[in-house]
């Protein structure tokens, strides 16, 4: 009877406490905050209240964890309190606690293997610090103190291995033409050893080792690729390895038209691409200038400038419109420039002219049979329509004032073509002359030719001849002859 007393009270005891004892040592917890068991009373509600709370009851502490066994110090623990990181924390239900303090009959103690089967988590502070090599997380419940602790092993920083020969390598993308370098870093190498570089799997050159950083230079390429390079180290655990990439620099194109404006067909023009270079890095030189001259898209001509020349001044073209002048350079690793390098002209054809004569004319004349000589000065006006490249059509009307018989003063009005060279032009018509004379009235054969006094072909030294077809029986007596001035202009 006075045994199954004993248990009774036992068993109230425990429930009194907040614990079930379980099979095999468990203890299951199913609330907190039994004043005979709290740590530490009243509850802790903020981080400055632990760190009272833990250097007030350090010496239980320390009862408590040398009787429990844990790898650390409390001196660790008691430096840690006034400047390690409290934080929150919450425990959830069906959470296994290693250990957790309590006080039986007020001197302190702990029970093992606790298992939190609260309805709902309750919350807690922690705080971690290091003692021993081991890393110590310090758990407070703010209810009551019942504080327990969870230990690992600090990681500990791998050693590096010390006197191992290394061998590392570098390097910077090049130009093609542009000599690539090596960056080579040797570590730890013993005496004898050498430095093998190969590039693509070929031996490329072998130099002895010394400690610390070279340079290494490699012949240029001459086209662009990757190329793999191994560096090997007597001694060294594995060889080092980088890609060399050695990228297309095309060159610069840069292109001037002058004049800008104005300019007329069959007109020199000049063409510049002297600010053309190649890209920075590449070793050789510009090889030429490709220039293309379009019409509405499509190429009506074109021309190549070679280095070192690389302007034109006598660039033409025959024909008005609105043109497109395009270039690409070319250095001499084989690379063109991929720019925009162009430059837009319009290109005009004197249209209209207008001439000034002096000259003589033989006529013969009702009252004159024989034939009569008269200076002449004269003018006339007409237009001078382009049929192709190279062939004017001349449609004017103009007058003459005979000097020395002013009533024979006449208008006439001349047709011609005229085949244009360089400096000038031949042409050949008909000419429908002194129109107003009914006594010298006819249609004479009509012969030019001018030679140019300007660049542009607008102004023009002209010389005429005219021929009657109802007289080339008696050219002696009937011809006629001036030269003069003629201005062309566009439209």
């Amino acid at each position: 009877m006075k045994m199954k007393k004993t248990i009774l009270l036992f068993l109230i005891l425990s429930l009194s406490y907040g614990v079930v004892f379980a099979a095999m040592g468990q203890h299951t917890l199913r609330h907190l905050g039994n004043p005979r068991t709290s740590f530490c009373r009243p509850p802790s509600n903020k981080p400055e209240d632990v760190r009272k709370m833990l250097q007030s009851k350090l010496t239980d502490i320390r009862i408590i964890l040398e009787k429990r066994g844990w790898h650390g110090k409390i001196e660790d623990l008691a430096a840690a309190i006034p400047s390690a990181e409290i934080t929150e924390t919450s425990i959830a239900p069906g959470t296994t606690i290693p250990f957790m303090a309590v006080r039986h009959r007020g001197k302190p103690d702990y029970i093992d293997n606790v298992v939190w089967k609260g309805p709902k988590p309750f919350p807690a502070y922690q705080m971690t610090f290091t003692s021993n090599g081991y890393d110590i997380t310090l758990f407070v419940p703010k209810p009551c103190g019942n504080f327990w602790i969870e230990e690992k092993p600090s990681e500990k920083p791998s050693q590096p291995v010390q006197n191992v020969p290394a061998v590392s390598v570098s390097t910077s993308d090049v130009c093609v033409t542009q000599t690539p370098t090596l960056q080579i870093s040797v570590e730890n190498a013993t005496p004898g050893s050498h430095v093998q570089i190969n590039v693509d799997g070929q031996n490329a050159m072998t130099v002895d080792a010394t400690n610390g950083s070279m340079e290494k230079q490699l012949p240029p390429y001459q086209q662009p690729g990757t190329h793999n390079i191994e560096v090997t180290l007597d001694g060294a655990k594995a060889p080092a390895t980088t890609t060399l990439n050695v990228k297309p620099c095309p060159p610069t194109c840069a292109l001037t038209v002058t004049p800008t404006t104005g300019i007329y067909v069959r007109a020199p023009f000049a063409v510049d691409a002297t600010g053309s270079a190649v890209a920075s890095g590449v070793t050789v030189g510009l090889k030429s200038v490709t220039v293309e001259i379009l019409k509405d898209g499509k190429k009506v001509d074109g021309f190549d400038l070679t280095a070192p020349n690389l302007k034109r001044e006598d660039v033409a073209i025959n024909r008005a419109g609105q043109y497109t002048i395009r270039a690409v350079a070319t250095d001499a690793a084989g690379q063109s420039s991929s720019n925009a390098c162009e430059a837009q002209v319009e290109v005009k054809a004197p249209f209209f002219m207008a001439a000034g004569f002096v000259g003589k004319e033989r006529m013969i004349r009702d009252e004159f049979p024989n034939g009569r000589c008269a200076a002449l000065i004269g003018g006339k006006f007409g237009i001078t329509p382009q049929l192709s490249d190279n062939v004017d059509l001349e449609l004017s009307a103009g007058g003459k004032i005979n000097l020395r018989d002013s009533d024979n003063s006449a208008f006439f009005v001349d047709a011609a073509i005229q085949r244009v060279f360089n400096k000038g032009f031949i042409g050949g018509g008909v000419s429908a002359w002194d129109l107003n004379l009914s006594d010298t009235r006819t249609i004479a054969l009509l012969a030019q030719f001018g030679i140019d006094l300007s660049k542009d072909h607008r102004v023009q030294f002209v010389v005429e001849g005219r021929a009657p077809f109802d007289k080339f029986d008696d050219l002696d007596n009937n011809y006629q002859f001036w030269g003069g001035i003629r201005f062309r202009w566009a439209k």
